[in-house]
């Protein structure tokens, strides 16, 4: 009796439990995207409802000139698809998606829908005149310590630690944006701000855990347009790096992932670098493409699945509704090659369309000019990869860069490894919109690049900001911020001096500077300003002249103004210029003003160039005022 007593409550226990799992109400937690555009040509959305047991309801919208299609159901219950169908007679307005159970509402969703920003300059892009400033945002300056630690955030912050989060954030860079300005740079250029709520190492935000939230850290969505629209007040322009090959172990997507597909398997092989070459080898073995395209970075990195077409359809339309909610100029994409190739054709074909003024960057780590135009060519046959880049990365010359002002160079030698590299231009389609830098937030400092020396760094930063590309300069630079990859990211991405209270040392109003860290800051905002007027380097035709005994000389010509850039490279021995040797290029131009001193000359031939040094000479016709 007993026993068959103990049996019968098992099973009311067991009914009890189960009737409890059936009636689980179901729960809306956020929907994405959570608005859209009624004249963009994309107009067909996977709209993706998340929250508990949600896959348990039904959808209705009742909107002129918007229609459901179907309601797609996902392996996990937290998910719901809902293919939505957005008319180009759609009226503006809020669109309510309605939410039942059991024939009963549970939750009403207002789904915004609006006109496309018609204000002229909106997504102005980048172009050879400007000059972009990249910044870390947690390590440039703490603008408002409250938000250094938001609730429920896992990792706490800490200083010390240089793989930790330091605080910096958005209001930070919007104090500072007068200094940033008046360094001389014309826009600014963010590394991910997108939430990562990860365990460790969350700071640079390469993890994200939700694509359309602003890291709380950062500050909030008003504080990023608030960055947005004060850059462009000051006429800035604003870039945006987006990583769409992976996200952070914590986001809902690989937590609970709608579809398992959405995710690589882990192979726990996981990579700091996959092989580039591999991605563009027309005989590359199944094997080793899968191991380097498919394997994570690390444990709590997964790879995405971009194949997948509904995962495509979510990152694209993340893209598009970034882009045009918030009127940015242009996005980097970065590790470009770690995406799949239908996915960047796709991705960066509509945004194109959508947005035609939109810089789109490629961001490829390689040796070799070939493979960075690999990644940005148009090409309409059907087995080549083709995309709509607009702009490249340009590794291959900063890897000259470093390499041509060393003292452990050959001064001539050093000086072959740039002409030869540019001699190389017939690859590109526009030499002049590939990004030319020393460094940047994954490579070695500029400053331990050069050794130290402040020569070697004046002559890398004048051939930067001279050749004909499109230069970009990582926070820091202008005051020596010292950082090594290889003792880890967070050493090179180090804090910027007086973004803190506590800071000894204040960059921003030089109290503390050392007296090399003025000089070079004098050095670079006087070239910045000049560079910034100067018609020449921004559009001007290029000529060089193959290096000989430690000196390169090339010139930018217009049809009206003429820059000569004269790099001596002898460590000891200074130089007289032979103009006659350059008079192809001289023709009429009889003055010339160094535009680093203000010295103008009407005899040419007693032009001499200290050693280890470049000087700078804007030629005139007629005289200068």
């Amino acid at each position: 009796m007993q026993r068959d007593m103990l049996r019968y409550s098992l099973i009311i226990l067991i009914s009890l439990l189960f009737s409890g799992f059936a009636s689980a109400k179901a729960r809306l937690d956020a929907v994405y995207p959570s608005s859209w555009w009624v004249d963009m040509s994309y107009n067909n959305l996977l709209v993706i409802a998340y929250g508990e047991n949600i896959s348990n309801t039904s959808i209705t919208a009742d909107y002129p000139g918007v229609k459901i299609n179907k309601i797609i159901s996902t392996q996990s219950t937290s998910y719901i698809f809902i293919d939505l169908y957005i008319s180009p007679k759609t009226p503006e307005g809020v669109m309510n998606l309605v939410f039942r159970e059991g024939g009963k509402v549970i939750n009403t969703f207002g789904f915004g829908l609006y006109k496309k920003n018609k204000n002229e300059g909106y997504h102005k892009g980048i172009t050879s005149a400007d000059v972009l400033y990249q910044i870390v945002p947690d390590r440039f300056a703490n603008g408002n310590p409250e938000n250094d630690n938001p609730k429920g955030y896992y990792e706490r912050a800490d200083r010390l630690n240089p793989s930790g989060v330091h605080g910096g954030d958005l209001q930070g860079i919007i104090s500072h944006l007068d200094y940033i300005a008046d360094l001389g740079v014309t826009g600014i250029e963010l590394t991910p701000v997108f939430e990562s709520n990860q365990f460790s190492q969350s700071y640079d935000h390469y993890a994200i855990t939700n694509f359309y939230k602003i890291g709380e850290r950062l500050g909030s969505m008003n504080d990023y347009m608030k960055l947005i629209n004060e850059c462009h007040k000051r006429d800035m322009k604003f870039i945006q790096t987006f990583v769409f090959h992976q996200a952070g172990k914590q986001n809902s997507i690989i937590a609970d992932a709608p579809i398992e597909n959405w995710v690589m398997p882990d192979k726990k092989k996981y990579q700091e670098e996959p092989h580039i070459n591999v991605f563009s080898d027309p005989y590359a073995s199944e094997a080793d493409y899968d191991f380097n395209k498919y394997s994570w970075k690390a444990f709590d990195t997964p790879r995405l699945n971009q194949k997948d077409p509904h995962l495509k359809k979510y990152l694209i339309q993340n893209c598009l509704w970034w882009v045009e909610t918030t009127g940015i100029d242009g996005i980097r994409i970065d590790y470009t090659s770690y995406n799949d190739k239908a996915f960047l054709h796709d991705l960066t074909t509509i945004l194109h369309k959508e947005f035609p003024d939109l810089s789109i960057i490629s961001d490829v780590e390689t040796d070799y000019p070939c493979q960075v135009e690999y990644w940005v060519q148009r090409n309409d046959h059907p087995q080549k990869f083709s995309a709509y880049f607009t702009h490249s990365s340009d590794y291959p010359l900063r890897d000259r860069i470093a390499q041509a002002f060393s003292s452990y160079e050959k001064p001539t030698s050093g000086l072959l490894y740039l002409y030869d590299i540019i001699t190389r231009d017939f690859v590109y389609n526009h030499p002049d919109n590939n990004f030319v830098f020393m460094d940047n937030n994954h490579l070695d400092r500029a400053y331990n690049v050069a050794d130290k020396e402040l020569s070697q760094l004046k002559m890398m930063l004048a051939y930067e900001l001279t050749i004909k590309r499109t230069p970009e300069i990582l926070y820091g630079t202008e005051v020596l911020q010292e950082g090594l990859e290889k003792m880890g990211p967070g050493f090179v991405r180090s804090d910027f001096p007086g973004g803190w209270q506590s800071d000894a040392v204040n960059a921003f109003t030089q109290k503390g500077l050392s007296s090399d860290q003025r000089e070079f800051f004098d050095y670079m905002q006087k070239l910045l300003k000049w560079r910034k007027e100067s018609v020449a380097i921004h559009s001007g035709a290029l000529t060089h002249y193959r290096p000989s005994k430690g000196m390169y000389v090339y010139f930018r010509t217009t049809e009206l103004k003429n820059v000569m850039v004269i790099f001596n490279n002898d460590p000891d021995e200074q130089k007289r210029v032979d103009f006659k040797k350059y008079k192809e290029n001289l023709m009429n131009f009889k003055f010339a003003r160094d535009i680093m001193t203000g010295n103008i000359y009407s005899d040419f031939s007693g032009i001499m160039v200290y050693p280890k040094s470049v000087m700078i000479l804007e030629l005139e016709k007629t005289g200068f005022e």
